[in-house]
């Protein structure tokens, strides 16, 4: 028997006891199953039914019997799948919550923080660079974000963090005030320090879990799950960075190098990588 084709039908049988739950019902349903297999013995499941306090050992016992594939039939399932074994198959109806899919693999706080302390740091780093007359500049007299000041911007980026913060643990989508001049650049990056330190405390104790919970949004019809808002902050924070270091290019201002690499310095390499390439061609023609 084809086992992935077998794999594909038990999904869509384990789908049938989430939409149970999902509605109240005074009578258990009873599921007829007929699997497509021609031999009794060509297959064996071992099933275990799901108790989220209890999925860990769950999982790690189905690791212990060496199972094919293991099935997981909710968010926290695949989390604690993924958790419990790098090399068994784990075939997901929930495909939006499976770690293997995410952008981003977000598999515990400790590793997104950092990831988060590495996004501060560059961020940071471009503001320390600005000079002394950024917190002077202007940009054209626009209304909302556009016409923001470096300074203003400075600030939005470390109460974002923390708004992020309050959403993901469940507190709503509450804004924070910065604690920064915009007029006085050396408030920037103590800013930025402090506001760091605040998200990585609010976040650093959090269950492993809550990177599936679902988040109501503040604007729109429907939630989110906990690792894609934390993802829409780091992609906010690169944004707004951007912004700054657009207006300090315009400005003539020094921009530092995201890698410490310019444009130029890689071309200047160019010549000798592909001259590494065609012998590394040749050599594999070789052996071949």
């Amino acid at each position: 028997m084809d086992r992935r084709a077998f794999v594909t039908g038990l999904g869509a049988v384990l789908a049938v006891p989430l939409c149970a739950e999902a509605q109240p019902a005074r009578i258990i349903p009873r599921v007829g199953v007929v699997p497509l297999i021609s031999e009794p013995q060509s297959i064996v499941i071992e099933w275990r039914w799901r108790d989220e306090q209890k999925l860990p050992e769950q999982m790690a016992e189905l690791v212990r019997l060496k199972v094919d594939v293991i099935v997981p039939s909710s968010s926290a399932a695949v989390l604690a799948a993924s958790k419990a074994t790098g090399t068994i198959a784990i075939v997901a109806n929930d495909l939006e919550s499976d770690p293997t899919r995410r952008p981003n693999v977000i598999t515990d706080i400790a590793s997104y923080l950092r990831l988060f302390d590495s996004i501060h740091r560059r961020t940071a780093r471009d503001v320390a660079a600005l000079p002394p007359n950024a917190a002077a500049w202007r940009p054209p007299a626009v209304e909302g974000e556009t016409g923001w000041s470096i300074g203003d911007i400075v600030g939005h980026i470390g109460g974002a963090r923390l708004y992020f913060a309050s959403a993901y643990r469940g507190a709503g989508w509450i804004e924070v005030s910065p604690e920064v001049d915009r007029d006085d650049a050396r408030t920037w990056v103590p800013w930025l320090q402090s506001s760091a330190d605040r998200f990585s405390n609010l976040l650093r104790d959090t269950p492993t879990e809550w990177l599936t919970r679902k988040i109501e949004m503040i604007d729109t019809p429907g939630s989110l799950s906990g690792w894609r808002i934390l993802m829409m902050m780091i992609e906010h924070e690169v944004h707004h960075r951007s912004q700054i270091d657009t207006y300090a290019g315009l400005e003539g201002w020094p921009v530092p190098d995201i890698f410490g690499r310019s444009a130029e310095t890689i071309r200047a390499l160019q010549p000798a990588q592909k001259q590494k390439a065609t012998e590394r061609a040749a050599t594999k023609s070789h052996i071949e």
